[in-house]
């Protein structure tokens, strides 16, 4: 029966996972691979991995123009 426990909350993390929209799970996987991350690291993160933006967007790394949040979520 312990044994079970750990299996189950593992099958209803990946069942979780499974329901991510994109932007959502280009997200939960920086935080995963980074562990702790800042908002501004993790947001630049997001751009590079996304398909917002293009590499010519950055300038030494950083998003060269900031993009509305809205644009992220909605």
């Amino acid at each position: 029966m312990e044994d079970a426990v750990p299996e189950t909350k593992a099958e209803i993390t990946q069942k979780n996972i499974s329901k991510l929209i994109e932007d959502q799970r280009v997200i939960y996987d920086i935080i995963t691979e980074h562990g702790e991350i800042s908002p501004s690291d993790l947001y630049d993160q997001y751009i590079l991995k996304s398909n917002l933006g293009d590499m010519s967007s950055f300038e030494n790394g950083k998003l060269a123009r900031p993009l509305n949040i809205r644009e992220v979520v909605y």
